[in-house]
């Protein structure tokens, strides 16, 4: 149970970070 519940943190992690990459590149280029 431990691994798959690491995984899937870790993936919610990395696309909340790749939003805030994006969203902060969107409002530096706007």
């Amino acid at each position: 149970m431990n691994k798959p519940t690491k995984i899937v943190v870790g993936t919610v992690l990395l696309s909340v970070l790749v939003g805030l990459a994006l969203a902060v590149n969107v409002g530096l280029t706007t």
